[in-house]
């Protein structure tokens, strides 16, 4: 799972800082909904 967060994290930053940061935006709230679930 870790793995391939940060292979797309690492895609997203090669296109664009914006993109990487709405990326791990999505991202921490997704992880925030499964501790919480």
């Amino acid at each position: 799972m870790l793995f391939r967060l940060n292979k797309i994290a690492t895609k997203a930053l090669r296109h664009k800082e914006d993109l990487l940061v709405s990326f791990f935006f999505v991202a921490s709230c997704h992880s925030g909904e499964m501790i919480n679930s």
